[in-house]
């Protein structure tokens, strides 16, 4: 008696042929749903960065606004502290406040899902108490190595560790 055939020559056992290829177009499938994962993923690093990068630029516009000497500067500012990328994307609106300064920076998020997003923004503000007396500048004398800073009266010796407040006592130098 001859065996009864499950399967055409060279197909293999029984109902392997009709399988082939299955796992494949399977994979296909699920390739957009895995997309839309990695992009989801790269979707929220951008909402966090463009945070930070808003925080950022809040608090550097802030203190060039509270400080008299760059007040008007402010903006420019706010935008040197941020990436490129992200300082084009921001509004930065006029400081406000009395004894303290208040600065709003607006940034719209970057869409990597193809407008699921929509146009969406963060916003960030910071406040910073308002400097009321001008600063005068530090000196520095680079022979000495030597650091004075005019508002204070102090004196640092770079060379010798020499701290002081009276700029005519101070200890000569000595090595060991």
């Amino acid at each position: 008696m001859k065996p009864i055939r499950t399967s055409p020559p060279g197909r293999g056992p029984a109902g392997r042929g009709a399988d082939r290829g299955s796992s494949a177009l399977e994979y296909l499938g699920f390739l957009p749903v895995l997309i839309l994962i990695g992009l989801a993923g790269i979707q929220l690093g951008l909402i966090a960065y463009t945070a930070q990068q808003a925080g950022t630029g809040a608090r550097a516009a802030a203190r060039a606004a509270s400080q008299e000497e760059l007040r008007g500067s402010y903006e420019h500012v706010g935008k040197a502290s941020m990436t490129g990328w992200v300082a084009d994307r921001a509004r930065i609106g006029p400081p406000t406040g009395g004894d303290t300064v208040t600065v709003r920076v607006t940034v719209r998020i970057p869409d990597v899902l193809l407008g699921l997003l929509g146009d969406r923004t963060v916003v960030k503000s910071a406040t910073m108490p308002r400097d009321l007396t001008p600063r005068r500048p530090a000196t520095h004398d680079s022979t000495a190595r030597d650091f004075t800073d005019r508002d204070s009266g102090t004196h640092v010796s770079a060379a010798r560790g020499v701290t002081t407040h009276d700029f005519t006592t101070r200890a000569p130098a000595t090595h060991d």
